[in-house]
């Protein structure tokens, strides 16, 4: 299907941020790549002695970490929640600027816009999946993949409690989306009164207090990526105060892809517990993403920024939360179909189930989202928008 010229452009990236709907869409691509690559067998560390495998197989385990590593799907929901504090911070600014409401009425508009933004598109697959789930012989095949593949049969409560309380009891996907809701309405907290209000010094001060939080309640996920939202809204308001800073150099972006796309395999290898494993990649993707989002916004011209105005990209991004909503009970058929017609010797080859279920599950993923796009979330938030208009004013998120 050709893509038209004129691409739609989320409103909330206008005037100048285009270029990271494509970020958005590229990220949402990453979660689906991991999401494949992990399903059937998780992924060992290489072993840094070993200057070159030694048989086919660690041949293969190499070229699914080269594949992997890079796209492990953590980062990419990283660089969600910091794209979330820059976008929604930059809509605040705009908002609060025009001085036309109060910070009661601004607040209203906002919560209504994040609800329907989210909750509605959310409930609704998790519905879809659930039934598909409870009527289908898919947790006969449990054991073929990892436990997270969810292949399992939920009894009606569960679809029920998934659809309302957004859980991961049906998708491992769900869970970032309680801490959109939470940590976006504190955002408005946070950068309304905190970030607007006091000296840059000052907001490195909060984000190590915010950081420390985050290693102290780190079983509580809205904590844990609340630094993540402040990081993305302290970017923003840097950017507005300065806006070509003149150390984000093409240098400084490398370093940036390098934090993002490399600091589980590091990580792993400097920790040995899982918790400071994961708080370490935390903090090198985030400040990996933030500089990748002010590398973008303040290099407009540069040659990378127009492969991101690629029509294709573009589009990509504009679906990106049906995507990703979308991919994981797609993902759960196709494996489920592989290992009823291929059986376990296709499944036992890691690295071309891996690749295969990818590619096949990218292909037809694609067309699904943008029907779920046109059909529920774009309605839903356009639902939202008549609230806002009809009770509160303009809607700004």
């Amino acid at each position: 299907m050709r893509i038209k010229e004129q691409i739609y452009i989320d409103p909330t990236l206008k005037p100048f941020y285009s270029e990271l709907q494509s970020l958005r869409g590229l990220a949402a691509l990453s979660v689906v790549w991991a999401h494949a690559f992990g399903c059937v067998t998780p992924l060992k560390p290489y072993r840094w002695n070993a200057l070159l495998p030694t048989s086919f197989s660690e041949a293969f385990h190499l070229f699914d970490l080269v594949l992997f590593v890079p796209f492990n799907g953590h980062n990419a929901v990283v660089f969600f929640f910091i794209l979330s504090g820059f976008v929604l911070s930059s809509t605040l600014s705009r908002r609060i600027e025009q001085k036309n409401q109060s910070p009661l009425k601004i607040l209203c508009n906002y919560t209504i816009s994040r609800f329907f933004k989210i909750v509605p598109a959310a409930s609704f697959v998790a519905l879809i999946s659930g039934i598909i789930l409870m009527h289908s012989s898919f947790s006969l095949y449990k054991n073929y993949g990892a436990e997270w593949l969810r292949l399992i049969q939920p009894s009606w409560h569960d679809v029920q409690q998934t659809a309302i309380t957004l859980n991961d009891t049906l998708s491992p996907a769900y869970w970032t989306l309680r801490v959109e809701l939470v940590d976006s309405l504190l955002l408005f907290f946070l950068y309304v009164f905190v970030i607007r209000r006091i000296t840059l010094s000052l907001q490195f001060i909060m984000s190590a207090i915010l950081l420390s939080m985050s290693f102290v309640f780190f079983p509580v996920l809205w904590l844990r990526y609340l630094f993540c939202f402040w990081l993305g809204a302290m970017a923003y308001h840097y950017f507005k105060k300065n806006n070509s800073p003149h150390w984000i150099t093409t240098k400084i972006l490398y370093l940036a892809l390098g934090m993002l796309m490399l600091g589980p395999l590091f990580s792993s290898q400097i920790f040995s517990s899982e918790d400071s494993t994961l708080f370490f990649r935390i903090i090198c993707e985030s400040f990996g993403s933030t500089i990748l989002i002010l590398w973008v916004v303040s290099q407009s011209t540069h040659r990378c920024n127009y492969i991101l105005r690629n029509p294709y990209l573009l589009q990509i991004g504009k679906i990106s939360y049906s995507f990703y909503l979308c991919h994981f009970i797609i993902l759960q058929i196709i494996f489920v179909w592989l290992a009823k017609w291929a059986g376990s010797e296709f499944l036992g080859s890691t690295f071309f189930t891996h690749l295969f279920l990818a590619i096949i599950t990218l292909l037809i993923t694609w067309p699904f989202s943008t029907l779920f796009y046109n059909i529920i979330e774009k309605p839903s938030v356009n639902f939202g928008k008549f609230l806002v208009d009809r009770f509160n004013g303009t809607p700004i998120a």
